[in-house]
């Protein structure tokens, strides 16, 4: 996929030299992933080949977007039909021994992104159920992802519009959209009647498509009537003339289907649990310096969550990240955003894995009833799962007692144990802690230059990336986590302004790195790694 975007941009650049400022980016997340695979490649020579070459071009002083477009056509003929060839490495390393679980996790991840880029992660959790999960690994994967390798299929999507009958029925009017009501194309499966139910009287239509999977045709039938739309609200000066959310999905075996088509499906950040003392607090301690970049900031996010469209979300949520890093920096406008954010993003990333442990430690528990042992969690109870104690226990030598319950307490649940196993050999020794942190800054950073390239190929071409629905998860928890890493400060250092903040969260992450990296850790604590305060922020993890 990475070779395959890359040739987009490649192919952008023959047009405009300034799209060649991209590919740097881009070439570092390739050679990343080339020594990720490198045992992989090692089997296909021509392959490996075929990439460095691509790599090389980038490299190269001249970096013509000309070789290098062919190249990595070059490079993705050679790859072939990469479902098809991850899929089978998939099923050979779960017909091995059992000794390569970290490269077959790799794979089933590299499938699971492929799954999510066509849609077909309903069609995908469809096939997963209690008998495949406990049988042997090479069905489970076959039944998971066989779905990538079918083709395009024809569906008919029906969508509800909002606006005046007679002038909805004179747009549709020789255009690919039909009229259609109860009994006369909306069918009558309990599926198709809540659907109906949901939107009453409006005007109902129906569109014929090609894709390959019901959320592709559902996307590409909300597109096409926006756009329609669209069209008649610019001549109506208005915005009279909308679509519902929700499609109704009829697949080539009349099977109905409702697909909810919205930004914020797919943002995936929950309420918190006290954003009603958060709310206040905030106001109350810096209601005053809410102006400005944060008040831009906020109502940017604001707008991406009530957006109806992917487009309009992308847009302003990038608005948001450019706003508030405002002119921090001399770089240009993504690497500037890409420098003030990823450092905010990678510190927490320690506190992420050791909460949703603690989360997942907790749901165990509540699942078999039987309880966790304070003894080994001194800081967690029957309710309550606390991160400090995991990180306690991840962060500990080999065989440390709260690691060993806890890998003991999982033993039913693989991937519970895989999970906390793998997070313990990162996160005990320092030094490889640093590396994960650094990796992470790496993946973040390409991450908002692949948001930025999203926004402009909106803004300066009219085009809609085909990662816009994806990046729009990645993207709003970026501006969420920043903005409130800012307020936080405000709320704590008076004097501060947004700058001092940004600069200090970046302090932050160096002084995180440098001593994991060089000193062991010896001076870290537990207010350093996680964001929550606890009767441990003071304690040293590696005492």
């Amino acid at each position: 996929m990475l070779i395959d975007e890359l040739s987009g941009v490649a192919e952008l650049a023959r047009e405009d030299e300034r799209w060649s400022n991209y590919l740097p980016a881009i070439a570092a997340e390739i050679k990343d992933n080339r020594q990720q695979e490198a045992p992989y490649l090692a089997r296909d020579s021509r392959l490996a080949s075929a990439i460095d070459a691509v790599i090389a071009t980038i490299d190269s002083d001249t970096r013509s977007p000309n070789v290098l477009r062919e190249r990595s056509q070059i490079a993705l003929t050679l790859l072939g039909d990469v479902q098809a060839r991850w899929q089978k490495h998939a099923l050979e390393l779960a017909a091995g021994d059992g000794h390569q679980k970290q490269l077959l996790l790799h794979r089933l991840s590299t499938l699971a992104t492929h799954v999510l880029d066509r849609g077909l992660e309903e069609e995908s959790l469809a096939k997963i159920h209690g008998d495949n999960c406990r049988g042997t690994p090479a069905p489970f994967v076959e039944s998971a992802t066989g779905c990538t390798s079918a083709g395009p299929r024809n569906y008919t999507c029906l969508l509800a519009l909002y606006g005046s009958r007679s002038d909805l029925a004179a747009l549709i009017a020789n255009s690919k959209f039909t009229q259609v009501g109860k009994g006369a194309g909306i069918r009558h499966d309990e599926t198709s009647k809540h659907w109906h139910q949901e939107y009453g009287d409006l005007f109902f239509v129906s569109f014929p498509c090609s894709a390959v999977s019901r959320r592709m045709a559902a996307e590409q039938s909300l597109q096409a009537i926006s756009t329609l739309l669209n069209v008649q609200n610019l001549y109506h000066n208005s915005a009279d003339f909308r679509a519902g959310a929700r499609v109704l999905v009829y697949d080539q075996n009349y099977s109905a289907f409702s697909v909810e088509v919205s930004p914020e499906k797919h943002f995936g950040l929950f309420p918190r649990s006290e954003y009603r003392r958060l709310s206040r607090e905030t106001y109350a301690r810096v209601g005053h310096r809410l102006d400005g970049r944060i008040s831009n900031a906020l109502e940017c996010h604001a707008l991406a969550l009530s957006a109806d469209h992917p487009k309009t979300a992308i847009i302003n949520l990038w608005t948001a990240l450019e706003t508030i890093t405002g002119f921090l920096g001399a770089k240009a406008t993504g690497a500037r955003v890409a420098d003030c954010i990823a450092p905010i993003i990678a510190r927490r990333r320690v506190d992420k894995i050791a909460t949703y442990l603690a989360l997942s430690v907790h749901s165990m528990a509540q699942w078999d009833g039987r309880g966790i042992d304070s003894t080994f969690l001194p800081a967690s109870s029957e309710k309550f799962v606390a991160p400090d104690d995991i990180l306690r226990a991840v962060t500990g030598k080999a065989n440390n007692p709260a690691v060993e319950y806890l890998l003991q307490r999982s033993a039913e649940y693989p991937l519970l144990v895989n999970r906390l196993f793998t997070v313990w050999q990162q996160f005990h020794d320092p030094k490889a802690l640093a590396g994960s942190l650094a990796q992470s800054r790496k993946r973040v950073e390409w991450q908002i230059s692949r948001i930025y390239r999203a926004r402009n190929l909106l803004v300066h071409r009219g085009d809609q990336s085909r990662y816009t629905w994806r990046l729009l998860r990645n993207a709003h928890y970026y501006v969420s986590s920043t903005i409130s890493r800012v307020l936080h400060d405000l709320r704590d250092q008076p004097r501060w302004t947004v700058d001092t903040s940004l600069v200090h969260q970046q302090q932050r992450y160096d002084y995180l790195h440098d001593q994991l990296f060089s000193k062991q850790g010896a001076t870290i604590v537990f207010s350093d790694l996680l964001l929550q305060k606890t009767r441990n922020s003071d304690t040293k993890v590696w005492a």
